[in-house]
C-alpha cells in the first residue's frame, strides 16, 4: 500500500510540475509566443492541461504530456524600443539639438517605464506605457509646431 502511495503522491509531483510550466507559458501574451515559435503548440498545451486535470489519469497519457511539455522552451527574444519608428522619424526631421532638447528625456522615461512593467510580467501596463509614449510623442510635436507658428507669427506681426 505505501508503495502505491509514493507512486501517486510522484505523480501528483509531476502534474503539479506540467501545470506551473503551462501556466508559466500561458502568461506570455499569444504575440509573443508566436514570435519564438511556440504558438502551434498553444491548443495542444490547452489539450494537455485538461488531460492533466482529471483523475484518474493514465500514466502513458500523462508520459505523452510530460514528453511534449517539457520540451517547450521559451527563450526571451529582443525587439525594437518601443515607438522606434517614430523616433527615428523624429530624428531625421528635426536637428540633433532640438530632438535632444525636446523628445529625448520623455523617450527615455516612457522606455524605462515600459520595461520596469516588462520586467514585473505586466503586459497590460506595458502596452499601455507604448501607447502612452506615442501619444506623448504625438502631443509634444503638435505643442512644438504650434508654439513654433506662433513664435514666426508674433515675430512677421513686430516687424511690420
Amino acid at each position: 500500500m505505501s508503495e502505491m502511495d509514493g507512486q501517486n503522491s510522484t505523480l501528483e509531483e509531476l502534474i503539479e510540475i506540467l501545470n506551473t510550466k503551462i501556466n508559466r507559458i500561458k502568461k506570455f501574451d499569444r504575440h509573443s509566443l508566436e514570435q519564438t515559435g511556440l504558438g502551434p503548440h498553444l491548443r495542444s498545451l490547452a489539450y494537455y492541461q485538461e488531460i492533466l486535470n482529471r483523475n484518474p489519469i493514465d500514466v502513458d497519457t500523462l508520459f505523452d504530456a510530460s514528453q511534449v511539455i517539457l520540451e517547450i522552451e521559451i527563450v526571451p527574444t529582443v525587439g525594437r524600443p518601443p515607438a522606434h519608428q517614430l523616433v527615428s522619424l523624429l530624428k531625421f526631421i528635426f536637428t540633433k539639438k532640438c530632438f535632444e532638447h525636446i523628445f529625448a528625456q520623455t523617450i527615455v522615461d516612457m522606455r524605462e517605464e515600459y520595461d520596469d512593467a516588462i520586467e514585473a510580467n505586466n503586459i497590460p501596463l506595458a502596452r499601455w506605457r507604448h501607447i502612452q509614449l506615442y501619444l506623448s510623442l504625438t502631443s509634444t510635436v503638435l505643442t512644438w509646431i504650434g508654439a513654433s507658428s506662433l513664435k514666426k507669427f508674433f515675430a512677421m506681426w513686430k516687424a511690420i
